[in-house]
C-alpha cells in the first residue's frame, strides 16, 4: 500500500526505525488470500539483517483458507510470523505495540468489486455489514484490549469512510488520528495511537 507522503507518513517510518531496535508485538488483521509475498520477503531481509530479533510478529484472519494459505508462506519465507485464525481478536491474546489491518469495509450491495477480485477473495474478505462499516467499528472496539498505551493503530479504509473511521478512533480514545490518502489522492488509510 503506497501512500502520499506527509508528516504523519515519515513519523511513522521513523517509529518503525526506533523497532527495529526495541521488542515490540506485532499484529497483521485480516492478512487476506494470499499473504502478500512481498510483503514477507522483505520481512525476511529485515530478519536477515538481524532486526526486529526480538519482535513478536502474529498474522491473522478469519478465512480458513487465508489461514492455509498464510501458513504455508510464513513457513517458506519468513518463519518467525505467527499465523492464528481468528475473527477479528477473538483467538489473540495479549497486547501489541502496532495493529495494521485491511479488514472488509466495502458495502454488502456495492457492485464497484471488480470481477477478479470477486473471483479470487471470498465474500468474508470484502464486504460488511452498514455500508461497509460494521467490521470497522468492532476492529477500533476490539482494539482497546489489544494495544499498548501509545500503541499504534493502522486501518486501511474505503475512499468514502475517512471521516467514520477517524470519529470511531478519537470515541474509543485514540489520539493523533489522522486520515492519509493514497497515491490518487483518496482516503485510504487512517492512523492513531492509543492515549496513555
Amino acid at each position: 500500500l503506497r501512500l502520499k507522503q506527509s508528516a504523519r507518513v515519515e513519523e511513522l517510518k521513523q517509529r518503525l526505525e526506533e523497532f527495529k531496535k526495541d521488542v515490540f508485538r506485532l499484529h497483521e488483521l485480516f492478512t487476506g488470500i494470499p499473504i502478500n509475498t512481498e510483503r514477507l520477503r522483505k520481512a525476511k531481509a529485515h530478519f536477515d539483517r538481524g532486526e526486529f530479533q526480538e519482535a513478536d510478529v502474529v498474522a491473522s484472519d478469519v478465512s480458513p483458507d487465508a489461514i492455509a494459505v498464510a501458513t504455508i508462506n510464513c513457513e517458506r519465507l519468513a518463519p518467525r510470523i505467527r499465523v492464528i485464525e481468528s475473527d477479528i481478536f477473538d483467538a489473540i491474546d495479549g497486547r501489541f505495540d502496532l495493529i495494521v489491518s485491511n479488514p472488509p469495509y466495502v458495502a454488502r450491495e456495492s457492485d464497484e468489486v471488480a470481477d477478479d477480485v470477486r473471483k479470487h477473495e471470498p465474500d468474508v474478505a470484502l464486504f460488511a455489514d452498514d455500508s461497509g462499516r460494521a467490521v470497522i467499528e468492532k476492529l477500533v472496539k476490539g482494539s482497546l484490549d489489544h494495544i499498548n498505551p501509545g500503541g499504534w493503530l493502522l486501518i486501511e479504509i474505503g475512499y468514502d469512510q475517512g471521516p467514520f473511521t477517524k470519529n470511531s478512533m478519537v470515541d474509543a480514545g485514540f489520539i493523533d488520528v489522522s486520515v492519509e490518502k493514497d497515491l490518487s489522492g483518496h482516503d485510504r488509510v487512517v492512523v492513531g495511537r492509543l492515549d496513555g
